[in-house]
């Protein structure tokens, strides 16, 4: 295409972080204690009192399930300016995933309540495995999807796992404002993605190392969850223009974040509307200044439009890797700086 070859982009890089020994906590919570500072209390007993309170408060706003323990609904994940949901029990936002390989054409596999033992035979462990995930109201059959896939193949022989969540992510929703219930069933996926990949490491063979995380949107913070439960020891994670409403300057624990992975890239196509303002990788790459994208015209579309070219973009680079010219720019120089008129307060609760 024609746009792909006039675009340009500006990239941000910054030193790569040292090598992370991999330990896998599946029950190390994503969020930090209801209560962290005690510093200001007058006695131990005040403190006692305080923390007590804190902890029912804690408990009480759980929404546990089976297998997957307990997501809490408190601060960073739940404030007046952050209203998301709490998460939809596991069964309703329905996680399915999708194996493909040069060898097998897209067989849908059983990753929850239990995990299919088809995985063990069907996986190849002497390949690399990319795991994809769409974001909200999309679905594992987006055309994105299929053409990266294909991209993905054609270049590398690998296993290449599409999640599909498109009930919880809202596909079958048209109301706009499912997004806040979206944000908490996100958290879901991640929590069966965890259980998925350490099937994969203690079953199938697969080492982190193997393993690249691709999510778009949305799907970027879900496979955020599932790569900060096993300590960032993935190899690689790629953001495709990471959801941004409601994770502008949100705390890294709600959020992609760099150290996510050992490498982890992020495309912005669609930055401070549709995308995250912030740089929540090692390298960001910022498309065409990372707003507004040439082709997408009408206002009324060109948001939506803007950010679904990240994928567009991120199959082209794997098909033609010299297709796009890049200059380094300081933060300063980016979209980041000429949308900060436009980030008011209610992005922060600070």
């Amino acid at each position: 295409m024609q746009l792909f070859q006039i675009a340009s982009f500006i990239l941000i890089c910054y030193h790569l972080p040292e090598s992370v020994s991999f330990q896998m906590n599946i029950t190390e919570s994503y969020s930090t204690s209801p209560m962290d500072e005690h510093q200001d209390c007058l006695s131990e007993t005040t403190c006692r009192n305080r923390l007590n309170l804190n902890m029912k408060m804690f408990r009480e706003n759980d929404t546990c399930f089976d297998d997957l323990g307990c997501f809490i609904n408190i601060p960073p994940w739940h404030t007046p300016k952050r209203p998301a949901k709490s998460p939809w029990a596991p069964e309703k936002v329905f996680t399915n995933a999708i194996l493909v390989s040069r060898n097998t054409s897209f067989e849908n596999l059983e990753v929850f309540p239990t995990i299919s033992r088809k995985w063990e035979t069907l996986l190849n462990k002497d390949l690399n495995t990319t795991i994809i995930c769409h974001g909200f109201r999309d679905g594992a059959h987006e055309s994105w999807i299929g053409n990266l896939t294909q991209a993905l193949l054609k270049r590398q022989g690998q296993n290449v796992i599409i999640v599909d969540w498109a009930k919880g992510s809202g596909k079958l929703y048209p109301n706009r404002m499912f997004y806040l219930q979206a944000i908490g069933n996100c958290r879901v996926v991640g929590a069966i993605m965890t259980k998925l990949v350490i099937y994969f490491i203690e079953k199938v063979g697969i080492t982190p190392e193997q393993i690249h995380l691709i999510g778009h949107s949305l799907g970027a913070h879900c496979l955020a969850y599932m790569s900060k439960a096993i300590n960032g020891s993935i190899r690689r994670f790629t953001g495709l223009d990471p959801a941004g409403p409601l994770f502008h300057l949100r705390p890294k624990e709600v959020r992609m974040d760099a150290n996510d992975a050992k490498f982890t890239e992020v495309v912005h196509t669609n930055t401070g509307i549709s995308g995250i303002v912030k740089n929540v990788g090692h390298c960001d790459f910022y498309m065409n200044l990372g707003v507004f994208q040439p082709g997408c015209s009408k206002m009324s579309s060109a948001i939506r439009c803007a950010h679904e070219m990240a994928p567009l973009f991120y199959s082209s680079s794997i098909e033609n890797p010299n297709c796009f010219l890049a200059r380094p720019a300081s933060i300063l120089a980016v979209s980041g700086a000429l949308v900060n008129s436009m980030v008011t307060d209610w992005l922060s609760d600070d």
